[in-house]
């Protein structure tokens, strides 16, 4: 009986310490490799300060460009993840790609051919296919300047409780637990707007609407990151 109870009890020890396969992680394979743990709980980093966001994303000079027309404009080398702000003036379209450093496109910053005058921010690297690129090519029809101005990631405000803006945006977010947003959207004419969070590990698509007025709510994951927001008109994000 005792010899029993002793395998057994064995039996149930090594069953105990047999590995148990690990939980499945939602993640999306247009998020750019980061040197940050695989945990998308933001417990790990308190906020995503812009210390947090340096050591995960590195850091380069910020540099500024400006120029008419046409132009080819070879990016900083540590630039693996930036911020892009744009400003064109006068009347016109323009249109800002990036480029491999064979200069193949690797993708537009802003969507399609833009009006001028624009003034707005964009980021690159947090989509795998824009992830290190080696050179930003200016298309303008406008006859007056344009400027561009390329930082690090950390560079990025932070997002308000309740953020207003107009056209494109970057900000550093925490979100802690799941929690409903909400926005609101007025454009002159029916046009995209698009809001995206992207955290370490996987990304969130909010919001992609086509409209001239909207207000929706969407329950949005816990992530450390950023919010990017792609749009014609005028929002407002409460979070």
């Amino acid at each position: 009986m005792r010899r029993h109870l002793t395998t057994l009890i064995a039996t149930v020890a090594a069953l105990s310490l047999t590995a148990l396969p690990a939980a499945a992680e939602s993640t999306t394979s247009t998020v750019a490799p980061t040197g940050a743990p695989a945990s998308e709980s933001s417990s790990a980093n308190p906020a995503a300060s812009r210390k947090v966001v340096k050591a995960r994303y590195g850091t380069f000079k910020s540099t500024k460009y400006s120029g008419k027309g046409d132009k080819l404009i070879k990016l900083p080398k540590k630039a693996r993840y930036g911020l892009v702000t744009i400003k064109v003036r006068g009347e016109g379209k323009f249109q800002a790609r990036l480029l491999d450093s064979k200069k193949k496109s690797l993708g537009v910053l802003v969507n399609g051919w833009r009006e001028a005058p624009y003034h707005g921010t964009t980021a690159f690297g947090l989509e795998r296919n824009t992830y290190s690129p080696r050179y930003l090519k200016i298309r303008s029809t406008s006859a007056k300047k344009w400027t561009v101005k390329v930082a690090p990631l950390h560079r990025a405000k932070a997002l308000k409780k309740t953020q207003k803006g107009s056209g494109d945006a970057v900000f550093r977010v925490t979100l802690k637990k799941s929690k409903n947003w909400k926005i609101k959207y007025r454009s002159d004419a029916k046009s995209n707007v698009i809001v995206t969070a992207f955290g370490r590990t996987r990304n969130q698509t909010l919001w992609n609407e086509i409209r001239k007025k909207y207000t929706g709510k969407k329950k949005v994951n816990d992530f450390s990151g950023f919010v990017v927001v792609r749009s014609y008109g005028d929002w407002t994000i409460k979070r």
